[in-house]
């Protein structure tokens, strides 16, 4: 595909500006209108996005390029030099654009046109056709081929428009855009949706959420895409419905009258109640608007959920909230829409679920355990989607907990200089306390946990020697300083702490045996067992899936490390039948800093880890996979 000097401009305009911008500021700098930047938009994204970069789209904010300078002077060189710019379509992209016209309702789509399309032989769409074919059989769906008619899928319209939500969610996942997929293969602009949604949310005061107006500017694409090919959904409806504000479902019919204007399309009546039960999902915090008896019964299994989820997060990480109130009252008000969702088989579309992995990649993990819940309680797993907003909730009260890292700075060069490095750090670092010494105050120093220092004095604690001037690479090195200090410095576990029973052998025996090895390897005191023990008086120590985990006291480790034992004859520990037992010994001064072992819960709620760990005949074979495990980690 050839990028035109008018799509090179816009890049050029993105790239250079010092914030986001909107396609009127675009559309005056260029003198077009903003329908055209948003198509060019749309077609320049997938260059944007094979250079490693995202195009960041937020209603009433603007646009921007988001990613590292290194790859943003890659694509603006590219686009200066080089006007014979050939789009190429990776395997992944394939797949994603052929099944969104599937799923879409696309008629007349036929193998040769397809190769044609998307640059690639016959036989590689082929290909690309058996393995979309395997994928839509989870949902219940089918890939139906008739010369005549080409492809197109078979299914309950409930299961594609779940299907198309997953889609989307699994593109967003790979830093894909769904968006430009409507946009370039469907024709149609959810750009120009946003806007109408956004406009009618501020008219009616409903104050929703940046995400929900695009989750239901998604929802109205899609149902205005299926519409072109007479698919619409039926469904049973829930009671909800009846027992919503009238106010608000009035306030739904001008929505709809906005966009059937728009796209001189009538919506059909179980449409328009269909998108009505995303939009309860969405504003189910605010009783104001919904029926007391729907929210009591959903809080009461929130709580539950709440509760469960919580007790289950000490167990793994040894992380205790019970008490951090916020935090389980956010937990349960962030529930109240998602238990409504997952019980309506509602599927949520999270445009920062990439993020959130990115960036809260702990706890994103750790919050999958929450599934387990969901499948007591409501007999179904949540998306990745849902579990990407309880991983915020959860990041929010770890950072709590955690104490400042307070940083010494001695620089025998004077105040003036000190001063000026200690401002310099605090502009790169503001969640670190600095505090300047004299090269004498060496007690007050190492109580301090690191120092940076600009002469040669030695200290018991880490240092770093630095430039007074504190340039570029001095940062560098501090942030790795820093990052170092807040990671787990050792796997916290050896070939001594694993443990592998091939005789029968009875709870109180494991707990013994591992407590034993512990100590005879000088990690824990005498009486880490009695604290182990008292632990499992306090409450179940099963995770489910046939593991148990429990921990000792702090005040009892001498060394954090971690205690395995895999047991050939698997055994009812409270409830359930176990196999596979992990012991933690967690020293004072690491229980703050717990969380950074995302190593082991990852492994934990890994499946075929866990399998590959309980068929192993010796504890080197159980060495060797953890070590491979947590070298991805830590």
């Amino acid at each position: 595909m050839k990028i035109t000097e008018r799509k090179k401009q816009i890049i050029q305009i993105l790239l250079e500006s010092a914030g986001p911008l909107t396609t009127s500021d675009i559309a005056n700098r260029l003198k077009v209108t903003s329908r055209t930047i948003r198509t060019d938009l749309s077609e320049l994204e997938t260059i944007i996005l094979l250079h490693n970069l995202i195009l960041e789209k937020k209603p009433s904010i603007g646009i921007s390029i988001i990613g590292n300078k290194q790859d943003k002077d890659t694509l603006f060189l590219d686009i200066t030099d080089d006007t014979s710019f050939v789009e190429s379509y990776t395997k992944e992209y394939r797949h994603t654009v052929i099944l969104a016209k599937l799923l879409m309702g696309e008629k007349s789509l036929y193998i040769d046109q397809l190769a044609k399309n998307l640059f690639v032989s016959r036989s590689a769409i082929e290909k690309d056709i058996q393995d979309i074919s395997n994928q839509l059989h989870s949902y219940n769906l089918s890939l139906v081929r008739k010369g005549s008619q080409g492809l197109f899928i078979k299914g309950d319209e409930v299961a594609v428009r779940q299907a198309i939500s997953s889609l989307a969610a699994r593109m967003n996942k790979d830093n894909l855009s769904f968006e430009s997929i409507l946009n370039k293969h469907m024709l149609l602009d959810i750009d120009s949706i946003i806007e109408i949604v956004t406009y009618w949310d501020k008219k009616n005061n409903l104050s929703l959420s940046e995400v929900n107006i695009r989750n239901l500017s998604f929802h109205i694409a899609i149902i205005l895409i299926r519409m072109r090919y007479n698919k619409t959904i039926q469904f049973e409806e829930p009671k909800d419905v009846m027992a919503f504000d009238q106010k608000v479902q009035i306030q739904m019919k001008e929505l709809f009258t906005y966009i059937e204007h728009a796209y001189k399309q009538q919506i059909p009546e179980s449409e328009q109640k269909y998108l009505l039960l995303h939009l309860i999902g969405m504003m189910l915090e605010n009783k104001e608007f919904c029926d007391e008896n729907l929210i009591v019964k959903l809080r009461l299994q929130a709580e539950q959920i709440a509760e469960e989820f919580i007790n289950n997060i000490e167990k793994i990480v040894s992380l205790d909230l019970t008490n951090n109130k916020s935090f389980k009252e956010s937990i349960i008000l962030h529930l109240l829409p998602s238990i409504y969702r997952l019980k309506n088989g509602l599927n949520l579309y999270n445009p920062l679920l990439t993020e959130i992995k990115t960036n809260f990649t702990s706890a994103f993990e750790l919050s999958k355990i929450i599934n387990s819940s969901f499948k007591k309680y409501l007999n179904v797993s949540a998306s990745e989607e849902e579990i990407a907003y309880i991983a915020l909730h959860l990041s929010v009260a770890i950072e709590q907990r955690k104490k400042p890292l307070r940083v010494a700075i001695v620089c025998p060069l004077g105040i003036g200089i000190s001063r000026l490095i200690k401002l310099k750090l605090e502009e790169n670092f503001p969640m670190i306390i600095f505090e300047n010494y004299s090269g004498k105050e060496i007690k007050r120093i190492e109580e301090c946990d690191l120092v940076l220092d600009t002469s040669l004095h030695e200290y018991k604690i880490p240092s770093l020697r630095i430039n007074p001037l504190l340039e570029r690479t001095d940062i560098r090195r501090i942030d790795t300083l820093i990052s170092n200090r807040y990671s787990s410095e050792s796997k916290a576990f050896s070939k001594q702490t694993i443990l592998i029973e091939h005789k029968p052998i009875g709870k109180e025996e494991v707990l013994s045996n591992l407590s034993n090895r512990l100590k005879l390897c000088g990690y824990v005191t005498n009486q880490f067992l009695d604290g182990v023990m008292k632990r499992e008086e306090m409450g179940s120590t099963e995770v489910g899936d046939g593991i148990v985990l429990t921990h000792g006291f702090h005040k009892d480790v001498l060394k954090t490390q971690i205690a395995f034992a895999k047991l050939d004859k698997p055994i009812i520990w409270n409830t359930e039948k176990v196999n596979f037992i992990v012991m933690l010994a967690i020293e004072a001064k690491d229980a703050e800093n717990v969380m950074q072992m995302n190593w082991l819960y990852k492994m934990l709620i890994n499946s075929e880890v866990i399998t590959q760990i309980t068929s192993c005949n010796d504890s080197q074979e159980i060495f060797d996979i953890l070590v491979n495990f947590s070298n991805k980690y830590v």
